[in-house]
């Protein structure tokens, strides 16, 4: 999955590129209910955050078909960015 990358706006999609084929990967245009404000990707790439303007992180998993794994609402703002960290156990 190192070979792709997300976009996401106002139009409420995250769209998932292939870099190899500078295209968006069939069936890998999300709709979100609000517009997108940022987007990350786990270290290893098995999982991606988006967040919205409705103060909400969700998280999908990348394996297999992409649907949400996770919704998180901590925030009475907009959230600006999102980072995963793993500790090794």
């Amino acid at each position: 999955m190192g070979d792709i990358f997300a976009t996401g706006g106002e139009d409420k999609r995250v769209n998932l590129w292939s870099i190899k084929k500078s295209k968006i990967i069939d069936l890998a245009t999300l709709k979100c209910k609000y517009p997108v404000c940022a987007i990350s990707f786990s270290l290893d790439n098995e999982y991606f955050v988006s967040c919205t303007t409705d103060h909400r992180a969700i998280i999908y998993n990348l394996k297999g078909q992409i649907r949400p794994k996770s919704s998180f609402v901590a925030h009475q703002d907009i959230i600006s960015s999102a980072r995963f960290l793993f500790s090794q156990r």
